[in-house]
């Protein structure tokens, strides 16, 4: 039992940048599911240019974060 607790970390709360960077994040995965049902229903050609820069924005915070 002595070896469990020798191998946990302890991680700090994430710093007020990472947070925002994690609220914006959620906040672009709804907008990009909004995209997708819309897209669904009324075909993919009308959502296309919406989704491609919902999906940049999506990739370039998670390089800020470090994902």
């Amino acid at each position: 039992l002595g070896d469990v607790y020798k191998r946990q970390h302890v991680k700090g709360r994430l710093s007020e940048e990472h947070a925002a960077h994690v609220r914006n994040l959620c906040g672009m995965a709804n907008n990009l599911n909004q995209l997708a049902r819309r897209a669904n229903v009324g075909g993919f050609y009308g959502e296309r240019d919406d989704c491609k820069v919902a999906v940049a924005r999506i990739h370039e915070l998670l390089n800020k974060i470090g994902i």
